[in-house]
């Protein structure tokens, strides 16, 4: 997917054709062009860009003289800073074209650097209509680790609110429904820069220039932006973390994993089924546990049911079942160090745990979530940063020839 830096790179002079408008506070440079920058054509039309009644600012995508225009909107008035950054906007997930994608974020245009200053949080589904509509979150340049949150499934609850909290060496993206609820949340500790000239830019754009699957116009109404100075944010530990297994909202599926009747549905599959949160889990001086409601079938002892905490594929803590057998693993760096949890054997090791403190990580298995044993410690040399911005991470499949294995399911994430 293309990054907004390389539009923000491609973007003109301004010129005594540019249009401004006051929204919110700000004043706002309407984009436009004659030609293509970087895959798409930006209008200035008022089809594009308009303030209605409500003073929301309404965003579309629009096709003139065969063409389709993309929409952006760049504050034009003094850098912001630390803070938090906050855009209200109305959408419907449902009719949201797969090509069209919406973008909130910082820009440092005076800077030569590459990817100065770029704080994103875009929404799409990226040109795939199969798939669920993404939020991405990235500190560009995108390095290692929980850089991009995508995949979450939304709630149809709008609008909705995005926020980006910028403090020194940190930076905290989320985006939650009418309601409240937490749809995707990220933390970012590495190569956060010190404010400089950055402005705040709004879009909505097509993916690769190319026109909506549907020919029609999509449209975005913001409802409101603003910026907090002085705002920072905390993650909250892992023990005040209860997963809401109801809805599904906030979740990434993959591969036919659902959250149906109260409990998260793993089919075991050569693919593997996968489910992983939309919220960071911050496991420091914590615990998060789940309950194992139905298991796979070791079948020929290649099926396999994996709970994990990830911060990415070289760095996670993880109680996997495989074959019948249960263990405890640590990887760190990209190397394993894993040690034996004894049998898999419902309900009697239904309770599955992972703590951590002081540089140990402690492994427990339970018949009622009360009284713990089967435990295992590993010494983990993993970052505190990323201890502290982990996904929770279910999988369950088998690797040869198994016959209907059945699900695992989980009915219960504390």
């Amino acid at each position: 997917m293309l990054s907004r830096k390389l539009l923000s790179a491609l973007s003109p002079s301004p010129t005594p054709q540019d249009e401004y408008i006051d929204w919110q506070g700000h004043e706002w440079w309407v984009r436009n062009s004659f030609g293509p920058i970087g895959p798409n054509y930006w209008g200035r039309f008022r089809e594009n860009v308009s303030i209605l009644a409500d003073n929301s600012l309404e965003l579309s995508t629009y096709y003139y003289n065969g063409k389709w225009y993309a929409a952006e909107v760049d504050q034009n008035d003094a850098s912001l800073g630390y803070g938090r950054y906050q855009l209200v906007y109305d959408m419907d997930p449902s009719t949201f074209d797969p090509n069209v994608v919406l973008g909130f974020y910082t820009y440092d245009q005076s800077d030569p650097a590459d990817g100065k200053r770029e704080l994103d949080v875009e929404m799409s589904q990226w040109g795939d209509p199969n798939q669920e509509s993404n939020v991405w979150y990235s500190l560009q340049p995108v390095g290692d680790g929980p850089y991009r949150q995508s995949g979450v499934r939304l709630s149809p609850a709008s609008p909705y609110t995005s926020e980006i909290i910028w403090q020194n060496g940190q930076v905290y993206y989320s985006t939650r429904d009418v309601n409240g609820l937490l749809l995707g949340e990220a933390y970012i500790t590495d190569g956060v820069e010190v404010p400089g000239n950055e402005k705040v830019g709004l879009n909505l754009w097509l993916m690769y220039g190319e026109p909506p699957l549907d020919g029609q116009t999509t449209s975005v109404r913001l409802k409101s932006f603003t910026h907090t100075a002085n705002v920072t944010k905390t993650n909250a530990l892992a023990a005040s973390y209860s997963a809401d297994l109801t809805s599904g909202y906030g979740w990434r599926f993959i591969n036919s994993s659902a959250v149906t009747g109260g409990a998260i549905h793993l089919p075991c599959i050569p693919a593997y089924s996968q489910v992983m949160s939309g919220n960071v889990i911050d496991i420091r001086n914590s615990s998060l546990f789940i309950h194992i409601a139905s298991a796979p079938a070791v079948g020929n002892g290649s099926t396999e049911l994996l709970f994990s905490l990830w911060f990415d594929s070289n760095n996670y803590l993880m109680i996997l079942a495989s074959g019948g057998g249960m263990a405890a693993r640590v990887r760190q760096g990209g190397v394993n160090s894993q040690a034996g949890l004894g049998t898999l054997d419902l309900p009697t090791t239904s309770y599955w745990r992972i703590s951590y403190a002081s540089g140990v990580t402690t492994f427990d298995i339970s018949s009622d979530g009360v009284s713990w044993g089967y435990t295992q410690t590993i010494a983990t040399t993993i970052p505190d940063a990323a201890l502290g911005t982990l996904k929770l991470n279910l999988q369950c499949g088998y690797y040869q020839a198994e016959t209907s294995p059945g699900s695992a399911i989980i009915d219960q994430v504390n």
